[in-house]
Parts: structure tokens; C-alpha cells; sequence
């Protein structure tokens, strides 16, 4: 899947990692591995096995057999 041009998810992660990381010590000098990680855990998981299911049927009752 493609993204917007010029969105830059490496900035984006490291933004939410560093908001772990204040959350612990406000005055933390880096980010450590861990806020990384603990931010890919908060992340809240958008598609879901209940949507492809709805994304299935809309393709059955439309009679979609290849997307191009």
C-alpha cells in the first residue's frame, strides 16, 4: 500500500517513541529501544479480521474478481 508522498514514518515513530520516553523522565537525554517498542505495542490495530470479512462481502456482491 501506498503512502502520501513526503510522510515521513520514520520521523512519526520516533515522535511517538519520544513520548513514551517523557511519559518515564521528562528530562530523558535519548530514546531508549524500549519507548520504540512500547509505542509499535500501543499502536492500535486498524484492520482487523471483522473488516476484511466486510471487504470480502462488498467485493462478492459486487462481482469484483481482480483489482488492477
Amino acid at each position: 500500500m501506498a503512502v502520501e508522498p513526503g510522510l515521513d514514518l520514520h520521523a512519526l515513530a520516533t515522535l511517538e517513541a519520544a513520548l513514551v520516553a517523557m511519559r518515564e523522565d521528562i528530562d530523558t537525554p535519548f530514546v531508549p529501544q524500549r519507548a520504540f517498542v512500547a509505542a509499535a505495542k500501543a499502536l492500535k490495530r486498524q484492520i482487523t479480521p471483522e473488516l476484511l470479512q466486510k471487504f470480502d462481502r462488498g467485493r462478492d456482491d459486487f462481482g469484483v474478481t481482480a483489482v488492477a
